[in-house]
This record gives structure tokens, sequence and C-alpha cells, in this order.
């Protein structure tokens, strides 16, 4: 609900929507800082548990011999944009990735479709810009 709702909200926005969201949760079972740092698990709770994806940010091991560009170092961005993105892809539902230069939008995209089973055939397309909608 929180990032059906409220992920496109600008920093000062998702302040005000915290603190409406915060009433519907119980004080023993309020987020760790913002609610947009974190996920709910049900495995612990069939009401769901909060869980920081800082929590939850796997050690980074460095493969010798990978492509700079290849790197995934894994943050509480990545984690978070990782696991939205692959309860998209669970459900079978259309994602689109949109946000600033920089923010590894590719990256994460790249990441989640290497990871996936052989049944699905990645398309890349680039667009910036100068992309016209005629182009596509």
């Amino acid at each position: 609900m929180c990032w059906g709702l409220g992920s496109h909200l600008n920093d000062a926005s998702q302040n005000k929507f915290q603190q409406f969201a915060s009433g519907f949760f119980n004080p023993s079972d309020q987020p760790k800082g913002q609610v947009f740092d974190n996920y709910l698990d049900f495995k612990e709770k069939p009401e769901g548990l909060f869980v920081h994806f800082q929590e939850v940010v796997p050690q980074f091991t460095y493969a010798k011999g990978s492509q700079y560009f290849e790197l995934v170092v894994p943050t509480k961005d990545t984690v978070c944009f990782q696991h939205i993105t692959n309860k998209f892809i669970e459900i079978k539902s259309p994602i689109f990735i949109t946000g600033v230069t920089g923010t590894g939008k590719t990256i994460i995209t790249e990441n989640t479709l290497k990871n996936l089973t052989d049944s699905v055939l990645e398309v890349k397309m680039s667009f910036s810009s100068q992309t016209a909608s005629r182009s596509v």
C-alpha cells in the first residue's frame, strides 16, 4: 500500500504520507525510519513485520576478472529496487522503472534479468531525451 500510493511523492510529501500511514500500524509494529525504507515480511507474522532494507544488504564480494560495468555493489537502495522489481516479476505484472540519471535503473534491470530462468526472452531498448515516440 505504501509504495503503491506514496512512492511517487517528493521528499516533503513523503514525510506527510509517513505521518498519515503510521496511523494504520500498531505502535509496536512501526517501521524503522521511513516506511519506504522497509518491506513487509510475512514469514514471521501473518500480519507482516517491517524489515529495514539495510538489514538485508548482502556482503559484497568482488569476483576477480569482473568488468566494472557488470558490478552491482549491494546497498540499501539497490536491495530495495531489486526487491520491488522481483515482486512485480513474481506476480507477472508490468513494471515501469524511471528516475534521474545514475540511480541504477539499467544495472538493476540487467542484473535481475540475468538472474531469471532461461524461459525469459530479454529485449533491450535504450531511450534518451532525443528518442521520438515514432522511433519505437
